[in-house]
């Protein structure tokens, strides 16, 4: 969709969303169980794979005759740029939406020449899923702590990837930004404030004493994809506001 070749997809998982358009296509199953009969039924010319998919649904599929292309889970916002890009040419886009793809590298660069001239990078946290324990967060290593540091923050928990916080680890840390994964569900920012203010490991915090929560769609922060970008502006312009106003104090 990002490279404007929508209308040659004709299959998306069992969980795919965006653009709303999606709901209209066939579905394949999910990330660890495809449906290799349907798949093979749409007769596709490429199949996009994920490294993590079954590896046997993957030989299978190209035993069959079928071309696949299988994806690494970024690491960083420079690797999803590339993949867009690798999308793009493997979908020969025509040139304009090349050129979107391209940009996407641009706009991260920007983002992280302006974080590189702020005075102070505040500390930040990514509470992935509920607020009762255990508690989830994305470490160092991954998308979202880049994401975090090209805003211009510090990623305030500091194990590897997407692991378990504890208590203490949360205390220790005392993010003065918290990021919040949204559903889309009605009163959910409220509640989720409310329920933070309850538990005294987050009430204790800078980001929850100040209310600074940066809700983001959870589908957006939590599939990377081009629509990080949007993310990557939320939480830099909140960071930006905050150290403005820390140096006027």
């Amino acid at each position: 969709f990002f490279v404007g070749e929508f209308k040659r997809l004709v299959g998306v998982t069992s969980y795919d969303t965006y653009p709303p358009e999606v709901k209209e296509l066939a579905k394949v199953g999910g990330f660890i169980d495809p449906d290799l009969e349907i798949i093979l039924s749409l007769r596709p010319d490429l199949v996009l794979a994920y490294r993590g998919n079954p590896l046997p649904a993957i030989n299978k599929l190209k035993e069959l005759g079928l071309r696949v292309f299988v994806l690494d889970s970024p690491q960083t916002l420079d690797e999803l740029s590339r993949q867009s890009v690798m999308i793009a040419q493997l979908l020969q886009a025509d040139e304009k939406h090349m050129r979107r793809a391209e940009g996407f590298s641009k706009r991260i660069a920007e983002a992280r020449s302006r974080a590189a001239a702020l005075s102070a990078h505040p500390r930040v946290l990514m509470l992935a899923g509920s607020v009762q324990p255990p508690y989830y967060s994305a470490g160092r290593g991954n998308y979202v702590d880049d994401l975090i540091v090209s805003a211009g923050g510090v990623n305030a928990f500091t194990s590897q990837g997407f692991s378990i916080i504890t208590p203490e680890a949360l205390l220790l840390a005392d993010p003065e930004f918290l990021i919040i994964p949204e559903p889309a569900k009605a009163g959910f920012r409220k509640n989720m404030l409310q329920a933070l203010k309850r538990e005294f490991h987050f009430a204790a915090t800078t980001a929850v004493k100040r209310e600074q929560i940066i809700f983001i769609e959870e589908d957006v922060i939590l599939r990377p994809g081009p629509r990080i970008i949007h993310a990557l502006s939320a939480v830099q312009q909140a960071i930006s506001e905050y150290v403005g106003t820390d140096e006027k104090e």
